[in-house]
């Protein structure tokens, strides 16, 4: 409704982590645009049933996901949850998967086959096995070893070195990984990421959740600090902000930090605890309308991009995410006028 929409604007609008990047250059700020169109032509067309609202999410879809490629899978997220509210009916589950995957893949297409015939890869990107390794891996291992993070990743390079003999050349420092990443070389990372997840589970399944906790309660107070020209006489390293827990994160900010960044933090974690709590509202809101269905879909939503964060916890991840606890948000505190204004009137 119209006053659970505004309310879910004003927390928009107020959010630290979208003005922060609302004029950077970051693929999360477009792609959010794009993504949240997909999702309203996906909501219409399970209101209204009509071709052009689903078309209009698998158009935007493709866009997001040429975007930012972690949006790939999200296609079949729309598919499972039209299995839930069509009840298992297989003739309107087909209907809106033929009509949201043909636009999405088409849109993909062009890119996926000029992939193909330059690199044999009907793929998208080479980011996410990347990232896998020089990422996830490597933050996992200098959190559980002491071994600093740069350190860790170098050795990953000299471990791949010694053991592959590539007609292709591979990264002479950590500076260069970044530098020419083919699908090749990619496929090679990937082997030794899923390699050292087989080898530490235990590890990288802890840190990975502790991560997307984590990434909740980044507030990116490094970045805001650096926007506004404030000085700051402590930057945390990477092995800090990402390869530390939780209370080690806290107690070293609240240590190193000035009087300024800490009061800035706290009202902009206030913010976001209140997001968090009147998200909580609307949940529990939803679940006495008994519609669970859209409950559903916005905690599988917050998953599946927390998922993709794992241990690597930068407060831009929250981005993509964020807009469902504010929708949620909105809900919520709608709901709590609603009931307060019923106590009064009686």
């Amino acid at each position: 409704n119209e006053r659970a929409a505004l309310w879910a604007t004003l927390f928009f609008a107020t959010s630290s982590i979208y003005i922060l990047h609302t004029d950077l250059l970051y693929t999360e700020t477009f792609y959010m645009v794009f993504h949240l169109i997909a999702i309203y032509g996906f909501y219409k067309f399970l209101k209204e049933d009509k071709l052009k609202y689903i078309v209009l999410c698998g158009l935007f879809t493709g866009i997001a996901t040429l975007t930012r490629p972690s949006q790939q899978f999200y296609p079949f997220a729309f598919i499972l949850l039209s299995v839930l509210y069509y009840k298992f009916d297989i003739k309107k589950i087909a209907k809106l998967s033929v009509a949201l995957l043909i636009p999405c893949y088409l849109v993909l297409f062009p890119w996926m086959l000029r992939n193909y015939q330059l690199n044999k890869h009907w793929q998208i990107s080479t980011v996410g096995k990347f990232n896998m390794l020089f990422y996830n891996c490597a933050l996992t291992e200098a959190k559980h070893t002491g071994v600093p993070y740069l350190e860790v990743v170098k050795n990953q390079i000299k471990e791949i070195k010694a053991n592959e003999k590539p007609n292709f050349a591979l990264p002479d420092s950590f500076e260069n990984i970044w530098i020419n990443v083919t699908f090749d070389k990619a496929d090679l990372y990937g082997k030794y990421a899923s390699k050292y997840i087989k080898e530490n589970p235990v590890n990288f399944a802890k840190d990975h959740v502790i991560g997307m906790i984590k990434t909740h309660f980044n507030i990116g107070i490094q970045n805001i600090i650096m926007r506004l020209h404030i000085p700051t006489k402590y930057k945390l390293n990477d092995d800090q902000r990402y390869a530390s827990g939780i209370v080690s994160v806290a107690k070293t900010f609240m240590q190193k930090k000035s009087f300024v960044e800490i009061l800035m933090a706290a009202l902009i974690g206030i913010h976001l605890l209140l997001i968090y709590l009147f998200a909580v509202v609307g949940s529990f809101r939803l679940i006495k309308e008994k519609q669970y269905v859209l409950l559903l879909f916005f905690a599988g939503s917050i998953l599946y991009f927390l998922l993709l964060s794992g241990i690597l916890a930068y407060s831009r991840f929250r981005i993509p995410f964020e807009i469902f606890y504010i929708l949620l948000a909105g809900y919520g505190i709608d709901g709590l006028l609603k009931n307060q204004k019923k106590k009064l009137n009686t």
